[in-house]
């Protein structure tokens, strides 16, 4: 009985540590690549950003914007290069980071939709739109997939003009900030 409770007692240490040496590790704003930090001055240079974490695998970074006296949280995921892999932010994605094919072909079909969420991957770019649309299109700008089955959920109205007021505000580039808030 006792050879069990040992056995017991280490599968549990096993797990506990193994845990521990698996889990994102917090680090501070001046740990980030500047080509992380440089991305979140251009694209998002009125937003704080609240938290940065890194494993073996990539960076994961929390902001902030105040909008209307409201606080708007926006994620974001790079690789360990500090190329940006994904970005979710409601009150809409910059168009510029996007390439142009993307661009006119977003422009085409869904000129009236800002974006929320977007994604790199090999296939191209998974965008999430302010109605839940989402679109697969490649980096050519070939529509390859278009998911409206979620769009029939009721976005809060007064979020989604704010999405695209600021939508229309990156067009502008009228209002740009230069330094990102550190922790």
């Amino acid at each position: 009985m006792q050879n069990i409770r040992k056995f017991i007692f280490s599968i549990l240490v096993l797990m506990v540590l193994s845990v521990s040496i698996f889990a994102d590790k917090n680090i501070l704003v001046s740990d980030l690549p500047n080509s992380v930090v440089d991305f979140m001055k251009t694209y998002f240079s009125e937003s704080k950003i609240d938290n940065a974490e890194y494993d073996d695998r990539k960076y994961e970074i929390w902001f902030s914007t105040e909008n209307d006296s409201q606080i708007v949280n926006g994620e974001a995921e790079f690789s360990k290069k500090g190329d940006w892999e994904k970005i979710e932010f409601y009150l809409g994605i910059p168009e510029t980071l996007l390439p142009e094919n993307v661009l006119s072909t977003l422009r085409q079909n869904f000129s009236d939709k800002a974006i929320v969420s977007v994604e790199r991957n090999k296939r191209g770019y998974e965008l999430t739109l302010v109605d839940a649309t989402e679109v697969d299109i490649s980096e050519e700008g070939k529509i390859l997939e278009i998911d409206s089955e979620h769009s029939h959920k009721k976005f809060d109205k007064d979020k989604s003009d704010r999405a695209m007021k600021f939508k229309e505000s990156k067009n502008d580039n009228s209002s740009k900030l230069d330094s990102v808030n550190p922790q």
